[in-house]
Order: structure tokens, then C-alpha cells, then sequence
């Protein structure tokens, strides 16, 4: 299997930020092209009431920055890349977007869980990776692993 097109969801967190990192050296490494895709979620209540349009467009401007610092990374290691900026649930807005752009791999974040939930890597992710038409990577959150091997190091 060749790996032309890879797609990374971002949602400007810590753990997204890292999913990005990784997709763009994937993507160096394999000469493919990456799609940035990031989903605005509005809350339902805004969705209910209707008046909230000054709201929207911050969120919207949110996501557009998520976009721009994760285009401007891809844009100093040379990759050809394409921002998506989509609206509605990330996890089905994430796969719809990796169907449209035919993606043969998806790179998305996932936060660390702790305590009963470390087994998880999250809901979201979750429904991504079962959902997705195409093999997903998940980069989990480095800096809660740092903390959990330092735990287990200095004995806690």
C-alpha cells in the first residue's frame, strides 16, 4: 500500500498539536500531501435559540486559526498541504472530510486518560477509529506519558 494522501485532525489542544507534528514528518518522510482538517462544534443551545451569530463567528475565527498555525508549520517544512475547515460533530466531520479528499491515512490526537479510564483514547477518537474508510493513527499526549514514566521511575 502507498500513502500519497494523509489527512490530521486538529483541534488546536496539546495532543493535536503533536498529531499535526506527526502527520507533517510522515508526510515529508513519505512525499505524500496533507489535508488539516479542524470541525467547529457549536454548543446546542445555540443551535436552539438562533441569536447567537456574534458566537458563531468567534468560534469560526478559532477555527481558522487552529488552520493557519497548523498550515504555517506544514508551509516551513515544504509539504504540500490543504486546509479543511468543516462544521458540526468532529468525529463524523473528520471521516466524512477523509472520504471526500479518498485519504489514505488519518492521524488524529488523543489525550491520556487516567485512572480506570487510561484503557481509553477517548470518545471522539474512539469513533473515529472505528468509523474511518482508512488506517488511523492515534498520537497519544506525550507530556502525561513523560509524567506517568517519571511517576514510576522515582517509585511516585
Amino acid at each position: 500500500m502507498v500513502i500519497k494522501k494523509i489527512m490530521v485532525a486538529t483541534g488546536g489542544s496539546p495532543w493535536s498539536e503533536e498529531a499535526v507534528n506527526y502527520a507533517i514528518e510522515l508526510t515529508k518522510l513519505l512525499k505524500a500531501r496533507l489535508y488539516i482538517v479542524t470541525v467547529v462544534q457549536y454548543p446546542s443551545l445555540l443551535k436552539d435559540v438562533g441569536i447567537a451569530a456574534p458566537v458563531k463567528e468567534e468560534l469560526r475565527k478559532k477555527g481558522e486559526e487552529i488552520l493557519e498555525n497548523a498550515g504555517s508549520k506544514a508551509q516551513k517544512e515544504g509539504i504540500e498541504f490543504e486546509l479543511i475547515l468543516k462544521e458540526g460533530y468532529p468525529e463524523e466531520e473528520v471521516v466524512l472530510a477523509s472520504i471526500e479528499k479518498g485519504v489514505d491515512l488519518l492521524v488524529i490526537g488523543s489525550r491520556a486518560k487516567k485512572g480506570i479510564l487510561r484503557e481509553s483514547i477517548g470518545v471522539i477518537a474512539n469513533k473515529i477509529v472505528a468509523t474511518a474508510p482508512c488506517p488511523v493513527v492515534v498520537v497519544k499526549d506525550s507530556a502525561f506519558i513523560a509524567e506517568l514514566l517519571r511517576k514510576s521511575l522515582s517509585g511516585r
